[in-house]
């Protein structure tokens, strides 16, 4: 029994997130757990990444906004991707504001990739 108790505290203490996809973000989100290849969709979205919380590609992209225009975006997490672009404002898409109280980090290109005029913060 000792052995079982023990067992099921290392699982639940473990600090190691594992990240899961993230939804299509649109409207006003909080992301409040680890998530890989955040799109947001929605114009006039306001997404919020938490403290502590990381969005990350092993590709290209951590962050896009394909179709959104006059997205919010603040980072208070990580945001990470192995390849290029930490975050990209891709076709139409336009971040209109980008407050950055976290962490971007691109390891090949680009920390942040932009097609319109972005105003930074942070």
């Amino acid at each position: 029994m000792k052995r079982i108790v023990s067992i099921l505290f290392l699982c639940f203490s473990s600090a190691q997130g594992y990240a899961v996809n993230c939804n299509e973000a649109s409207g006003t989100i909080t992301l409040s757990i680890n998530c890989t290849q955040l799109e947001i969709s929605g114009d006039s979205s306001n997404v919020i990444v938490a403290a502590g919380v990381a969005v990350d590609s092993s590709g290209a992209m951590a962050v896009k906004t394909p179709d959104a225009v006059n997205v919010t975006i603040t980072n208070n997490g990580i945001i990470t991707v192995d390849g290029n672009y930490g975050i990209r404002n891709t076709s139409r898409g336009d971040i209109y504001s980008l407050t950055n109280n976290g962490s971007i980090i691109a390891i090949d290109l680009k920390v942040i990739c932009r097609t319109s005029e972005v105003i930074i913060f942070g």
